[in-house]
């Protein structure tokens, strides 16, 4: 059976901001934050390791200045 637990997040910010990268499970629990600081204008990537969460649905949010999405993610085991 193949085994999926990482993956890369990537977005992109158009100035410096402050960024806060958040996962969170299907209930709406914050299971992890992945990324709460200062960043450069540019593309970013960033890694997430699922390794020791349950298999199932997951959702990530991405606050940066005044910008807010949230992306679903399904995360394999």
């Amino acid at each position: 059976m193949p085994n999926y637990p990482v993956t890369e997040i990537h977005f992109s910010i158009p100035e410096p901001r402050h960024v806060v990268l958040t996962v969170y499970d299907i209930q709406g629990r914050r299971v992890r934050v992945l990324l709460n600081q200062l960043m450069n204008a540019g593309t970013h990537t960033v890694r997430f390791d699922g390794s020791d969460l349950p298999a199932g649905i997951y959702f990530y949010t991405i606050q940066a200045g005044h910008f807010t999405a949230t992306r679903r993610m399904l995360l394999l085991k």
